[in-house]
């Protein structure tokens, strides 16, 4: 299992945060794990390329199936700032020692949330909209939205950003990714920002092999031929994005 760590050390020499980089289920892997006396175990990943994040849900027989979020809901922002969104809630606050939490954003679903009300009480639905990534540089929180539990229907599963300085909001489909507009290759997805405001991606030698291979003709850049060119599987690739 390909298996890597990215650090990231601040101007003083302070490790300020680090990233352990695991292969994850992709997002067209089943969700359901097996059932072992009545109890099922599922699984969905974020929606971010070799997301970081994803949802795990148990059920029980025919009751309501309780969920919870993979990843802790800490991160730290590019300010120094910590900030903390729990699972199937529409604040994200900042938190401190010796300090009440305060709120920072508030997302509005339009009334189609699975609330932490409603967790263990009711499955999540077909049109119930759940946050799956989050990621927050200076100026723009970049984030997954699912309609439902579901991960294998592109028109169901959506990325995109909020852009804090104009107020507005962003949305593709998830399948389409971040467009390269520079080298024109593989779209980006984002799956952590690093202290200055730079975010990174993962890429893997399997997933630029199975993306030349729905794309023929596309021109591979120079530091990534030695990674397709490889007969071992290297380890993953970071992209940094500024």
């Amino acid at each position: 299992v390909p298996y890597l760590s990215a650090v990231f050390v601040g101007p003083s020499g302070v490790v300020a945060d680090s990233l352990p980089i695991v292969r994850r289920a992709a997002a067209d892997d089943p969700v359901d794990l097996g059932s072992i006396g009545g109890i099922t175990i599922m699984k969905t990943p974020g929606l971010m390329r070799n997301s970081q994040q994803g949802l795990s849900g148990l059920k029980m027989d025919a009751r309501p199936a309780s969920y919870r979020s993979d990843d802790a809901p800490l991160w730290y922002t590019p300010e120094g700032d910590i900030h903390a969104m729990l699972a199937f809630s529409d604040t994200i606050f900042s938190v401190g020692c010796g300090r009440e939490p305060q709120p920072v954003m508030v997302m509005d679903f339009g009334g189609r949330s699975y609330t932490a009300a409603d967790n263990g009480r009711r499955d999540i639905g077909d049109d119930d909209l759940i946050v799956s990534d989050m990621i927050e540089s200076s100026d723009k929180l970049f984030l997954g939205v699912r309609k439902g539990w579901r991960t294998d229907d592109d028109e169901r599963n959506f990325i995109g950003y909020y852009d804090k300085v104009s107020g507005t909001t962003h949305m593709t489909r998830a399948a389409d990714g971040f467009v390269d507009d520079l080298t024109g290759f593989m779209p980006f997805y984002p799956v952590v920002a690093a202290p200055d405001g730079s975010l990174i991606g993962i890429l893997t030698q399997e997933d630029i092999l199975k993306w030349l291979e729905e794309h023929p003709d596309a021109t591979v850049p120079q530091q990534l031929q030695a990674v397709v060119d490889s007969e071992e599987e290297p380890n993953p690739v970071l992209v940094i994005l500024k």
